[in-house]
C-alpha cells in the first residue's frame, strides 16, 4: 500500500483526500458485511430446518425399506447371531467412555445475542490532520525517490559518483538531515543490491560536511 501512495501525485489534494474517503468507504462496507453475516447466523438453523423436513419423508421411505430388506433376508446362525444378507457385513463397535463430561454449546440452536454496536461520529479536525500528515510523508517520500534516481544517473552517464560529495550538496540545498539521511541509505542499498555497481568504502579518506559535525568516508560508486 506504502509503494502504491509513494507512485501518487502528493501535490494534488484531491488525491489525498480521495485516499481517505476510500479509507472510510471500505471500514463502512466492512462493518456492514459484517452485521449481515451476522444476521444470515441467526436464521441458518431455520434453514436447515426447513431442508431437513423437506428431505425426511424420501429418508423415511428409504429408511422403513432398508430395515424391511433386512428382517426378510437377515437369519440367525447355530449361535443365535444374526447374519446378515450378503454384501453387508456384521460388526460390533467399541467405544471408550470419555472420563470427562464436555459440554459445547451449539451456536446455531443457541446463538449469541448480539452486542450493541457503538456508532462513532467522525472527527473532521481529526481527519484534515492525517491528510495533512499523510501529504508530508508522501511529499517527503517522492523528494528522497528524486534525489536517488538523480544520484544514479550522475552515476550513468559519469560512471562513478562519490557519495559522500552528494551527501554535502544535497545537504547544502536541502538543509533537512532526515531526507538526506533517507538518501545516503537508501543509495546504499540500491547500490548493494546492483551486481553492476562496484562500492568501494575508502576508510583512509574522512570527509567533513562543511557546515556540520558530520565525518563520513568517502564511498565510491563505480559502474
Amino acid at each position: 500500500m506504502t509503494s502504491q501512495l509513494i507512485d501518487l501525485d502528493s501535490t494534488n489534494d484531491a488525491i489525498v483526500k480521495r485516499i481517505s474517503s476510500t479509507t472510510y468507504f471500505f471500514r463502512t462496507i466492512r462493518g456492514r458485511l459484517k452485521t449481515t453475516d451476522s444476521k444470515l447466523n441467526r436464521i441458518r438453523p431455520r434453514i436447515k430446518e426447513l431442508f431437513s423436513s423437506l428431505n425426511k419423508p424420501e429418508f423415511n421411505a428409504k429408511t422403513e425399506r432398508f430395515i424391511d430388506y433386512l428382517l426378510e433376508e437377515s437369519s440367525l446362525d447355530s449361535d443365535k447371531n444374526v447374519v446378515f444378507p450378503q454384501g453387508i457385513q456384521s460388526f460390533i463397535k467399541y467405544e471408550e467412555r470419555a472420563r470427562l463430561v464436555l459440554l459445547d454449546r451449539d451456536r446455531e440452536l443457541f446463538p449469541l445475542k448480539a452486542k450493541k454496536r457503538i456508532a462513532y461520529e467522525r472527527d473532521e479536525d481529526a481527519e484534515k490532520l492525517n491528510q495533512a500528515a499523510l501529504s508530508a510523508i508522501i511529499k517527503e517520500s517522492n523528494l528522497v525517490k528524486e534525489l536517488i534516481d538523480k544520484v544514479f544517473g550522475k552515476l550513468e552517464n559519469n560512471k562513478t559518483v562519490n557519495l559522500v560529495k552528494e551527501f554535502e550538496e544535497i545537504y547544502n540545498t536541502n538543509s533537512d538531515f532526515t531526507v538526506v539521511s533517507k538518501v545516503y541509505f537508501g543509495c546504499i542499498e540500491r547500490a548493494h543490491t546492483n551486481p553492476k555497481i562496484k562500492v568501494t568504502i575508502q576508510k583512509e579518506n574522512l570527509r567533513t560536511i562543511s557546515s556540520t559535525n558530520i565525518t563520513l568516508w568517502d564511498t565510491i560508486f563505480q559502474m
